[in-house]
């Protein structure tokens, strides 16, 4: 995949069958609609493209909130460069992309991009108003000479639908695993390891300390859950803590700090400053304060145990 800034464009680029979205998380139903653009594209010896934005455009809009991410810009990136697309072009979301209308935006990548073919999903609107409906784009694309096609929506079983807005919601909430179904990976994260107060080792479950990952991005509730940590290209079993440590107290009610925490299974490497990855499988428990170390300890046990459980299941 070749990948494109809009506002640097220095080559000529053939003719392209083209959709355009922000597909943060690029879940199940995004990729329903790209396979589908992909195949459409070689069946017409067009080369498919993606066109997207650095940044989520509600950034930019005050009257809309700025939304989690379920992926960064790196992470989108790398998952798009696995699905057989030609290109993808970024686009700055400016003052002056937001107010072009929907006919003068399909004008401008038909000029600048070659793109001959719109692919539009179901419910996608674009242009400055957002009120146009397919029927408007279609009309549009007749005036200019571009083919625009609607996708249907993606619907998994028993009419679950599949949605970025969704999937953020089950991700705060601690539901990983519906959030995985629906997002077709397990939902991850890459964090640098830090010093801590090393008072896991004390009780025999030595733990890297994470720093936070960019605040845009989606954090599951605080609670422990099992997770896989891939270091090295090596994947590990390991359970993670994410909370503010209300058994040794390290933080106040005035002045909360939320930590994350893993304890890699059976693996005792130096790994400081160095970057995981840390892919989400279940939630095994809410955060709980303790009445005592040893009483932690005795919950560590526990729940290493039923991350063990929930490896098994996953591997049957």
């Amino acid at each position: 995949m070749k990948l494109i800034d809009f506002k640097n464009i220095n080559e000529i680029i053939p003719p392209s069958a083209a959709t355009i979205g922000f597909f943060d998380g690029l879940h199940k139903g995004h990729k329903f609609l790209l396979n589908q653009l992909v195949k459409y594209a070689s069946s017409k010896e067009l080369k498919s493209m993606v066109i997207t934005f650095g940044e989520h455009p509600n950034k930019f809009l005050q009257s809309q909130p700025t939304k989690k991410l379920l992926t960064t810009f790196d992470e989108k990136i790398e998952i798009l460069s696995e699905l057989n697309i030609d290109y993808c072009v970024v686009l700055d979301f400016t003052q002056e992309i937001s107010k072009l209308s929907a006919a003068d935006f399909m004008r401008l990548i038909h000029t600048k991009l070659s793109v001959d073919l719109l692919f539009v999903g179901y419910d996608h609107r674009f242009g400055h108003n957002r009120l146009e409906t397919f029927d408007d784009y279609k009309k549009y694309g007749n005036d200019i000479g571009m083919q625009v096609i609607q996708i249907q929506p993606f619907i998994m079983g028993k009419g679950l639908d599949v949605s970025s807005s969704k999937i953020r919601h089950l991700i705060e909430h601690g539901n990983i695993e519906t959030a995985n179904n629906l997002l077709g990976y397990n939902y991850f994260f890459s964090a640098r390891v830090v010093h801590g107060l090393q008072i896991g080792s004390t009780i025999g479950f030595p733990t890297a300390n994470l720093k936070l990952p960019s605040q845009d991005k989606v954090m599951p509730i605080q609670g422990a859950y099992y997770v896989n940590i891939t270091f090295e290209n090596n994947v590990y079993d390991a359970m993670m803590n994410i909370g503010y440590n209300p058994t040794r107290g390290s933080s106040t009610e005035k002045d909360p700090v939320k930590t994350i925490e893993v304890n890699i299974f059976e693996f005792s490497e130096n790994i400081y400053d160095n970057i995981l990855k840390i892919s989400f499988f279940n939630k095994i428990r809410d955060e709980i304060k303790f009445t005592s170390m040893e009483c932690l300890k005795q919950q560590l046990i526990q729940d290493k145990q039923q991350c063990y459980a929930f490896r098994n299941q996953k591997r049957i």
